[in-house]
């Protein structure tokens, strides 16, 4: 994932967006020690196994 960032910034990339799953607690926390930050969150967008699933939308600054 770090690897993913460093390219994103060095091919101009202003802000990178992040979609998970709000029970996924594992991914949100990773991306929080990257330095992402929670945007937003979406109730009930999707379905999974017979149950709605929320949306979690985190977002970094890449640069500038």
């Amino acid at each position: 994932m770090q690897e993913l960032i460093e390219r994103a910034a060095s091919n101009g990339v202003h802000v990178m967006i992040a979609a998970i799953e709000s029970g996924n607690e594992a991914s949100v926390t990773l991306h929080e020690k990257l330095g992402f930050r929670i945007a937003g969150k979406f109730s009930e967008v999707g379905t999974k196994f017979g149950r709605w699933l929320d949306l979690t939308c985190m977002e970094l600054k890449v640069s500038g």
